[in-house]
């Protein structure tokens, strides 16, 4: 019953195999896309920045610092992102967005950009990126996407890919990129941060109970998105999902189903004996989620 795009992006951590689906769904039948679809990256953006709070500390975040990364990562707040910002750029939030994008793009997420902070109503610059250039040109689809930020499914897994090599091996591209500046105790901070997150359950929705997610869910009207890592028996793997349908507001009662059906596919890949084993799901008896801007 989806009427829109949709883009999925794997990695498996034992091996490094990884799965590329971009999909449009909007002729009825599924064409599968040759191309980086750009997404609104709404809330999904506060991984980036969290990442680049951790390289401009030099010390392990405590008290408020800690509280402003939790604000940011586990309630979505984007006061809280915003004030991130600033500190990185030294009480300039407009320069903290810079100095967040090009780390970005130093470290080859050529799709993924920040121009302003949350909340800003005033036009801003424009950056340019290979997706977003396909779209204007029309050889991809163009989700109209947010003009302050914008990312891929295959950016955010590259990302997260990043923060677990660093995690776990103390090495991958974020030791590459800031030898000294990112350690393997703040990587490993940082998943733990992303671990606590509760809120957005969609990857979590479609992996049993007591399977760990660092996750950062991410919406707003017309596009839904999450991405994390899955610490699951059978093996841990990097799930990356976008939605997003040309209409003024995409239903949780389509959107979310579909996003829990493509974490539980996922997770039953990489555990094919745990297929029958309960998922955690949404807890729609308790009420529809609303999918407010986050």
């Amino acid at each position: 019953e989806f009427d829109g795009v949709a883009s999925v992006y794997v990695i498996d951590l034992q091996n490094g195999d990884e799965m590329d689906l971009e999909a449009d769904f909007r002729q009825g039948s599924p064409e599968y896309l040759n191309c980086d679809v750009a997404y609104a990256s709404t809330s999904t953006m506060k991984i980036p920045i969290m990442v680049e709070y951790f390289r401009y500390l030099d010390w392990v975040p405590a008290g408020n610092q800690y509280d402003l990364l939790m604000g940011t990562m586990t309630l979505s707040s984007n006061l809280h992102a915003n004030l991130l910002m600033r500190e990185i750029g030294l009480g300039d939030t407009y320069l903290g967005t810079e100095i967040v994008r090009n780390s970005m793009q130093h470290l080859g997420l050529k799709n993924t950009f920040i121009v302003g902070p949350y909340d800003e109503e005033e036009d801003p610059d424009y950056f340019s990126t290979p997706a977003r250039e396909a779209a204007r040109a029309g050889t991809c689809v163009d989700t109209y996407a947010d003009l302050y930020m914008q990312t891929t499914s295959d950016d955010l897994a590259s990302l997260l890919n990043m923060i677990y090599e660093c995690a776990e091996f103390d090495g991958g591209g974020l030791i590459a990129a800031y030898p000294g500046e990112i350690t393997q105790d703040e990587c490993k901070m940082m998943l733990d941060i992303m671990s606590q997150n509760d809120e957005g359950v969609l990857i979590m929705a479609g992996v049993p109970t007591d399977v760990e997610v660092a996750h950062k869910h991410g919406w707003t009207t017309d596009t839904h998105a999450d991405a994390g890592i899955v610490f699951s028996p059978g093996g841990d793997y990097v799930l990356t999902m976008f939605l997003w349908a040309d209409v003024d507001w995409l239903d949780v009662l389509t959107s979310f189903p579909l996003m829990e059906g493509i974490s539980a596919a996922t997770f039953n890949y990489f555990n094919p004996d745990m297929v029958s084993v309960p998922r955690r799901g949404f807890g729609f008896e308790q009420g529809v989620p609303q999918a407010t801007s986050q």
